[in-house]
């Protein structure tokens, strides 16, 4: 195991890892599509749990997969208790499908602006606001992936919404420039109550190869929020693409992360035991109802 050594006390009994992904090959990837990933099912995640001493996990729908959640689907039914689900939704889901959906461990529905580049603010709110609408019913929450600044300019309708939502990935806040506005409206968002984040993914954010920048971005959000910052792997780590689509991508190769070694990260964020615990257990328990 390169990087990580696995102690009793770290991670700590029932540690969640907040974002994974599986891909299946009989279900049907959406075209256009902004890339291609290889197949990973859920025995390899359960490899990837057990490496890294991680008892729970969150599935994550893809967005090549589009509103066809069945690959994630599969998978939970393999990962029974330990597994949760966020899915994405075409908004044609009847009440039925939706309470299927719950009992199978669903509990958020992911807006993806960010890897198709869907940046109008307009259409954004308007998808926002159906969305939550749909979850509010069902305790689910809004897990939103888009960049800082629509997020900035989003910022007023996210306090409002009706669930609450979810960043990912440190909502893509750029670690080369601390301090910005983007930043001060997400500290803004967390303090207000409404918004959650993932301390995930590091390595898409601009500079997130200084991990004292993150380390210390990390910090002050969850400093912000104490109560709503999770963390997660990305795992298998989707390959940097152009978020352009196209009707036939070329597969890609995951990332070659050491996903063991980011686990560690917490310890060295938060070398505090309660706040790993926190991040790691508590918070993830509350969000995802395990």
């Amino acid at each position: 195991m390169r990087g990580f050594n696995l102690t009793r006390d770290f991670p700590p009994v029932g540690a969640t890892d907040c974002h994974i992904h599986v891909v299946y090959p009989k279900y049907r990837m959406a075209s256009p599509r902004a890339y291609t990933p290889k197949i990973v099912r859920a025995d390899a995640a359960r490899q990837m749990m057990d490496a890294c001493g991680i008892d729970r996990v969150v599935l994550v729908q893809m967005s090549v997969f589009g509103a066809d959640n069945g690959a994630m689907h599969e998978a939970m039914a393999e990962l029974g208790a330990a597994a949760r689900g966020v899915v994405q939704l075409d908004g044609r889901e009847s009440a039925e499908t939706l309470d299927a959906m719950h009992a199978a461990g669903v509990r958020g529905v992911r807006i993806n602006l960010h890897s198709t580049s869907a940046n109008d603010i307009s259409a954004a709110t308007r998808r926002l606001e159906q969305t939550a609408e749909t979850c509010m019913t069902r305790g689910w929450h809004v897990q939103l992936f888009a960049g800082p600044h629509v997020i900035m300019d989003l910022q007023d309708v996210l306090n409002d919404l009706a669930a609450p939502v979810v960043l990912d990935h440190f909502g893509l806040l750029p670690v080369a420039r601390r301090g910005g506005p983007e930043e001060r409206a997400v500290l803004a968002l967390l303090r207000g109550g409404n918004t959650w984040v993932k301390l995930s993914a590091p390595y898409r954010l601009d500079g997130g190869e200084d991990e004292t920048a993150v380390a210390a971005l990390a910090r002050d959000l969850q400093a912000a929020a104490p109560d709503h910052v999770v963390w997660a792997s990305d795992w298998p780590h989707t390959p940097a693409h152009s978020g352009i689509a196209t009707e036939a991508p070329e597969e890609m190769d995951y990332r070659p992360l050491d996903t063991p070694a980011m686990v560690q990260t917490v310890a060295r964020w938060f070398p505090d035991a309660a706040v790993q615990e926190q991040i790691l257990v508590a918070n993830p328990a509350r969000l995802y109802d395990f």
